[in-house]
């Protein structure tokens, strides 16, 4: 098992995660191909729109978009504020579309979203913050594994994402880390985690990170991403109006090919 903080290609010793010990992975069995690789790119190499110059490669992941959050900082619903003519969630659902055999957004106002063509899940378990908008994704998503990511990240790398699902076949999390921390809301999870973020859920221990000490992890980190994400401005959460403002001044939406 792959603890939190250990090496992410060398499990640690301890009992597996739930569901067992990971496959070995048949050469040329995993049927996605690798970001990494002459054609196996989604989007250009600098990652300049989503599935900018390829056709669509739809992979048996979810892509669920959380946006069922307070937005207390903003005062307003985040995914709905526009950056260069499009809501935030239109710009997600442009970038998973290509990539993912299934979309939804996590909301619970329906209403706010449904000019866009895409299923939007209610929170099973209101007021459980992003933790219970993972549960809801995994408990209503058709495949096995579902990258999650909050609404506030409109600048999501395409090339990241599919480098994420990816790795995912073979562990319980895909989660990757820079220097500031892990990125949970930027993450890819396995279904078999449900049962353990139900018992979190209940005992009310919220944080999306304490999952990770009990299931097998794949930390990737930020050596691995600068390639796919040279300025890791896809990581980028934009909290409040300064953010916002911060982002339009510093013109990250044309460097992103937006």
């Amino acid at each position: 098992m792959t603890r939190a903080g250990a090496s992410p290609h060398h499990p640690a010793a301890g009992p597996p995660g739930p569901g067992g010990p990971p496959p070995a992975p048949a050469p040329g069995g995993n049927d996605l191909p690798s970001p990494a690789t002459p054609g196996g790119r989604v989007g250009s190499p600098d990652g300049a729109g989503p599935g900018a110059g390829t056709a669509p490669f739809h992979r048996p992941v979810t892509g669920a978009i959380l946006a069922g959050g307070q937005s207390a900082r903003m005062g307003v619903n985040k995914s709905l504020l526009r950056l260069g003519g499009q809501r935030f969630v239109e710009r997600l659902l442009q970038t998973l579309r290509p990539l993912c055999g299934e979309v939804a957004v996590i909301a619970n106002d329906p209403g706010s979203y449904q000019d866009l063509g895409v299923e939007v899940w209610p929170d099973h378990l209101p007021g459980k913050g992003p933790l219970g908008g993972i549960h809801t994704a995994l408990s209503r998503s058709r495949f096995p594994h579902t990258f999650c990511i909050a609404c506030d990240m409109p600048l999501a790398r395409p090339g990241v994402i599919a480098y994420l699902c990816q790795e995912a076949p073979a562990w319980d999390v895909v989660v990757p880390r820079l220097r500031a921390g892990y990125e949970p809301l930027h993450a890819v999870y396995a279904r078999q985690v449900l049962s353990r973020v139900e018992a979190m859920l209940r005992e009310d221990r919220l944080k999306v990170h304490a999952l990770f000490e009990h299931v097998r992890v794949r930390v990737v980190t930020e050596e691995e991403l600068v390639p796919l994400d040279p300025g890791l401005v896809g990581f980028t959460n934009i909290n409040t109006a300064e953010d916002l403002a911060r982002i339009i001044h510093e013109g990250r939406v044309k460097n992103v090919g937006f």
